[in-house]
């Protein structure tokens, strides 16, 4: 009985394993590509999105110590205000009458 030797055996399960190896990824690099564009002069534009829920910058309470009807309004929503600037103008002749119902 004719008895193979276990390291010939090895050899060539070892150089199979190579051929297929060889044979399965040869040509299957990554092929590397170039593309060329003319030199061309132009504008650089920018743009800028955002989601979600737009807030100010800094939110301010506005309350008052007298009640009555606005004859003017000198400032519209997100409008910049300044310190001292007039915004609403009460309508005045409400609380003339109720001056003169004090002083008379």
């Amino acid at each position: 009985m004719n008895v193979v030797p276990s390291s010939l055996v090895y050899g060539l399960v070892a150089v199979a394993a190579l051929a297929v190896w060889f044979f399965a990824f040869r040509g299957k690099a990554e092929q590397v590509t170039y593309r060329t564009e003319a030199i061309d002069c132009g504008n650089i534009e920018m743009s800028i999105s955002a989601t979600g829920t737009l807030e100010a910058v800094t939110t301010v309470q506005v309350g008052s110590q007298v009640s009555g009807t606005i004859a003017k309004l000198y400032a519209d929503f997100n409008d910049k205000v300044t310190e001292g600037q007039l915004t609403p103008q009460l309508d005045p002749t409400f609380l003339q009458a109720s001056v003169g119902e004090t002083a008379g």
